[in-house]
């Protein structure tokens, strides 16, 4: 079985969940009802914790697609990837509705052992949170990640990607999954499949010897 990671395009208008924008100084503020999901000096987000508590009802969201994660890093399904996902009974995700909007928040379940030395960290840290400032890489290879064994499941590291602004956490699917939203000819992003053991080796070795890797066809699926 192959295992997909989506990738969610980016969006011409920002999608705050947590904050508020402004035209004057300060330009960008936490809602007072989520400041305790928010670190006070560097607004890094518990973003467990707020998907727990639900979001506010005054919500607008201007996205293109049925997919896209918002500015503070919550990936969001529309209503048509809820029925789908609902329909097939695909498991390890969860969903809280955005209300007055088409859109749904989404928290995953299925939380995986994972390989945390994959994410390269910036030594600069949080006084207060104590968070890395940057966090960079992603999961390649299914030797990095306890993959399931059973199809039509959402999966995710155990761990978040622990950043200041990033997305909460990569977004796993096994490939019935990934299929499913390009049948259903869904919009919004890309789903990027983990490489074989094979292509494993060939990838690790491209890169200890300064070569280029190409990357196998049937990679993308682009949505």
């Amino acid at each position: 079985m192959n295992y997909f990671q989506l990738f969610a395009n980016d969006q011409t208008h920002n999608n705050w969940l947590l904050f508020k924008e402004s035209k004057e100084m300060p330009y960008l503020t936490v809602e007072p009802e989520f400041n305790r999901f928010v670190c006070v000096k560097c607004k890094a987000i518990n973003h467990d914790a707020a998907f727990e508590n639900g979001f506010s009802s005054d919500v607008k969201i201007r996205a293109r697609g049925n997919i896209f994660i918002s500015s503070d890093g919550f990936f969001c399904f529309d209503d048509t990837v809820r029925q789908i996902i609902e329909t097939a009974k695909f498991k390890g995700i969860k969903f809280k509705k955005l209300v007055g909007t088409g859109w749904n928040v989404i928290s995953l379940t299925c939380r995986v052992r994972a390989d945390e030395s994959v994410y390269e960290y910036s030594k600069q840290k949080c006084a207060a949170c104590k968070r890395p400032r940057e966090v960079l890489g992603f999961i390649r290879f299914p030797s990095q990640i306890k993959v399931p064994d059973f199809a039509g499941t959402f999966f995710t590291p155990k761990f978040d990607r622990g950043g200041k602004m990033n997305m909460d956490r990569d977004l796993f699917v096994t490939e019935d999954i990934a299929l499913r939203f390009k049948k259903e000819g869904l919009k919004g992003g890309y789903f990027e499949r983990l490489l074989s053991k094979d292509e494993e080796v060939n990838c690790r070795k491209a890169i200890a010897t300064k070569q280029e890797f190409k990357w196998p066809k049937g990679t993308k699926i682009l949505l």
